[in-house]
């Protein structure tokens, strides 16, 4: 037994290096195969199509009256140089920081002297080196908010509005759910739980939305899709709702207070049940 032992550990020694030689000639062979695709095309460059521009814009600002600017993103393979600007079919100068040639995924801000009107609607229009045009409309103009305090306590009011106040409301209702009947229970289960469908729905909808407006080179719809088959797979989970014998499959999103305050309560209420036939057994024995 020993023997074999001892004469098994030289073999697998010798076979260490030959098992690490196996690994590297792929790896070898890969590098040399994109190193020669990268120093010469690999013969594909008759393949090769025209010159392709796509500029992505990121946001268009009104930061004070007769200033317009402009954040754009080379979502192309190539580099791309924006040498004129119109705004409502005229030629306006602009600056560009840091360049008006933009490399590929980059980024760069024009900003333009125009005397924009409060309320209207304006188109911002840029032309590359190519002749190639990318619009931007502004539906209604207004001033864009800048950062104060005053915006950070209105936006912390809007948290307090969305969040805080349901979720203090909810708890409220506890002690009314604590003398519920289980059919009652099973209702307001099956009514948190549509609502979570319908937020998550919701959610799904306007995440595709957002996404969808994104560079190209983000894959933002394949994220969120990729996203949501995590946050789908990670919170399904069995939920046996009070008085039934059969356990239902849901997968809920977790960012409703309302729902999220609802199945607690749910939770309590079992809680209290069990408790109560605890001590009704005790009693009886």
């Amino acid at each position: 037994m020993n023997t074999q032992t001892q004469s098994t550990h030289p073999e697998q020694a010798r076979l260490g290096g030959f098992t690490w030689a196996l690994a590297l000639i792929p790896l070898l062979i890969l590098g040399a195969a994109l190193a020669l695709i990268v120093a010469t095309g690999g013969g594909l460059t008759e393949l090769s199509g025209p010159p392709v521009e796509q500029v992505t814009f990121q946001r268009v600002m009104l930061p004070e009256p007769g200033v317009v600017q402009v954040v754009v993103i080379n979502d192309g393979p190539q580099e791309v140089t924006i040498p004129q600007v119109l705004v409502d079919d005229a030629y306006w100068s602009f600056t560009a920081q840091p360049s008006m040639t933009i490399p590929r995924l980059g980024r760069a801000t024009f900003t333009i002297p125009y005397p924009w009107v409060e309320g209207e609607a304006h188109e911002v229009m840029l032309i590359t080196s190519l002749g190639t045009t990318f619009p931007a409309e502004i539906p209604v103009a207004v001033e864009t908010p800048q950062l104060s305090m005053s915006l950070f306590l209105q936006f912390g009011l809007i948290g307090l509005y969305v969040g805080i106040v349901p979720v203090t409301l909810g708890v409220l209702w506890y002690p009314f759910m604590r003398r519920l009947s289980g059919q009652a229970m099973n209702f307001i289960l099956a009514l948190t739980v549509g609502l979570l469908i319908f937020l998550a729905v919701g959610t799904f909808l306007d995440a595709l939305e957002f996404a969808g407006a994104l560079p190209a080179f983000w894959q933002g719809v394949p994220m969120v899709a990729f996203i949501a088959l995590i946050a789908l797979g990670r919170s399904s989970r069995w939920v046996t709702c009070a008085g039934s014998a059969k356990p239902l499959r849901w997968a809920c999103p977790t960012g409703s207070h309302w729902g999220s305050a609802s199945i607690t309560w749910a939770r309590g209420w079992r809680l209290a049940q069990r408790l109560r036939r605890a001590k009704r057994r005790s009693a009886r024995s």
